[in-house]
């Protein structure tokens, strides 16, 4: 996941990665905040579940990037 944050700051040059997931699945949403992500919202998700929205920045994702 972190070598492809990095490619996405340095080499595509991008501000802000976003990504969603089921809000029940405890294991994807902490390795996603282990990445660096943060949770942003809470959405609907197929079939009635709640999605959570999390990003990371490139200000946020390190000073090398």
């Amino acid at each position: 996941m972190r070598a492809a944050l990095d490619y996405a700051f340095r080499v595509l040059g991008l501000k802000r990665v976003k990504l969603r997931t089921f809000a029940h699945n405890l294991r994807a949403r902490r390795a996603f905040q282990k990445a660096g992500f943060r949770e942003v919202g809470l959405g609907p998700g197929p079939k009635g579940r709640e999605d959570v929205y999390m990003e990371v920045r490139r200000e946020d994702f390190g000073p090398e990037a």
